[in-house]
């Protein structure tokens, strides 16, 4: 229950949920904590059904309980969307431009809307927004407003772009030139972030509230983060990627050297192309596992779960350690051991059930 535990914590710090909820969560995690110790400690029976569905039956309703204040907490932020109870808003429509923009480094910061960033065939950069502007009394306000709050500049070899403002809703269209830069960081509150044919050294994407999309990209160092919402990474590739959200789906597919995919409310889909991969772990709460992986990469792997199946759909497969116990399920395996250079594979989920399955079944 440590992890859990980390969780609500964090949820607590950024404000996510009240010290009263946090309370609540940690009283249902102590119940379910002495449960199992009692369950431990008690002679039962364990070879008998009805106990191993009544205890299994527990276990998933602690679960369920743990991540209904998690969704709770996380629905705080998505009720915010601005509407935000500030009444009327204006409409206001403009494009920043800046004619041959010499950066190498992007950081993009906004509140509330959605972003859209991808690279273009043109050496300047444009920024296309639709904004809705609340708390202010007439359209000229309401554009005055705008571009007092939004800030965009390149200084220090950085372009930038920030609006603050939580009264401001923006919808912005950023095109940048088709080059490699060294880092982004991008970060929003409250909405969804699609990036395209982007090449960066090291990228960092964050929103709380919100998907993030990712096609057609390069970058030796990924991370992507949410809070609620999926995660999508297709046709990319780079060295390390790291991903995580605590209330969505991750879906990757690309070559990648190391992956460290985590979902505490989600299912994941992994599909990990080509010879240099050679680590990826996996972690869900509540979520099933499907990881696809190349047929001639010597594969070693280990598999746990308390309640779902553990299942290695390659036909080699050696098999090196098989538990099934009543909620410790655990699966070793080895594929072409005889080979070099293995790709190390570890995969958890507390409640779902894991695949690993070689990458010509899903086509």
């Amino acid at each position: 229950m440590n992890e859990e535990r980390k969780r609500i914590l964090e949820l607590l710090e950024d404000g996510l949920i009240s010290a009263e909820e946090a309370e609540e969560l940690f009283d249902t995690l102590e119940e379910a904590e002495s449960k199992h110790t009692n369950a431990l400690t008690t002679k039962v029976d364990w070879e008998s059904e009805g106990h191993k569905h009544d205890y299994a039956k527990q276990v998933r309703s602690t679960s369920k309980k743990i991540m209904h204040f998690i969704e709770d907490a996380v629905q705080k932020i998505k009720d915010a969307d601005l509407d935000f109870n500030f009444g009327t808003s204006y409409p206001v429509s403009h494009i920043f431009y800046m004619d041959d923009a010499d950066f190498e480094d992007i950081h993009i910061g906004i509140a509330n809307g959605n972003i859209q960033l991808s690279a273009w065939n043109e050496p300047d950069v444009r920024v296309e927004c639709e904004a809705k502007v609340y708390q202010v009394q007439h359209p000229s306000e309401a554009r005055q407003k705008f571009l007092r709050e939004a800030q965009f500049e390149i200084t220090n070899n950085r372009l930038n772009f920030d609006i603050a403002s939580k009264q401001v809703k923006t919808n912005v269209i950023i095109h940048v030139p088709n080059r490699l830069f060294q880092t982004l960081d991008l970060r929003l509150f409250n909405g969804d972030i699609a990036v395209r044919q982007l090449d960066v050294t090291s990228r960092t994407i964050k929103t709380s509230n919100g998907s993030i999309k990712v096609e057609n990209s390069t970058s030796e160092e990924w991370k992507l983060e949410t809070m609620n919402g999926s995660i999508q990474v297709a046709h990319s590739n780079g060295r390390q990627l790291d991903v995580e959200t605590v209330n969505g789906s991750i879906t990757l597919e690309g070559y990648f050297e190391q992956i460290h995919a985590q979902s505490v409310s989600g299912s994941m889909e992994c599909y990990c192309k080509g010879e240099a991969v050679h680590s990826g772990h996996f972690k869900t709460t509540t979520g099933s596992l499907r990881i696809y992986l190349p047929q001639a990469k010597r594969i070693d792997g280990k598999l746990t779960t308390k309640l779902g199946k553990l299942r290695c759909k390659f036909k080699d497969a050696h098999v090196v350690e098989d538990k099934q116990d009543i909620i410790n399920k655990l699966l070793r395996f080895e594929v072409l051991e005889q080979k070099e250079n293995p790709m190390f594979i570890e995969a958890d989920s507390k409640t779902g059930s894991i695949w690993v399955i070689p990458m010509e079944e899903e086509e």
